[in-house]
């Protein structure tokens, strides 16, 4: 988390332990060793404020990625895809969605190497979420 006033000096907060300041922080920017919520107050020249409180929920997770070893073509495309999984990634499922979010289809893939899908859905912008055991690449592609 980082406060964006390079010319103040800055206490880091425990949202979740009555704003009490977390020992030792005082830096502009403050990385969590724990997921909760937390804020920073700003003094500049005696005016001193406080942040809203912002959530940390991803201390810990399993952080891997795999964007980079998941293809996805031709993309555009007019109907047919080709996803290629040259990660170690175990896909458990795939989802398809719309530029709202909304999932519109939903696969559980036979193969982890290579995956060919019909989409028969309008022109527009979709998302592929390529779901694992403890991690998810999304990849955008486009329908003409």
């Amino acid at each position: 988390i980082t406060a964006n006033n390079s010319l103040a000096t800055y206490v880091w907060l425990d949202c979740d332990s009555n704003f009490s300041p977390i020992t030792g922080e005082t830096n502009q920017s403050f990385t969590p060793t724990v997921n909760g919520n937390y804020a920073v107050e700003i003094n500049e020249n005696g005016c001193i404020d406080t942040s809203a409180c912002v959530a940390i929920t991803s201390v810990g997770l399993f952080e891997q990625t795999f964007d980079d070893q998941i293809y996805i073509y031709p993309n555009p495309t007019n109907e047919k895809i080709t996803v290629v999984n040259n990660s170690t990634l175990d896909i458990q499922y795939i989802d398809i969605k719309d530029a709202m979010g909304r999932i519109i289809k939903s696969i559980h893939p036979n193969s982890n190497d290579e995956i060919h899908m019909s989409l028969n859905f309008a022109a527009g912008v979709y998302f592929i979420t390529l779901q694992g055991k403890e991690v998810e690449v999304t990849k955008q592609i486009i329908l003409n």
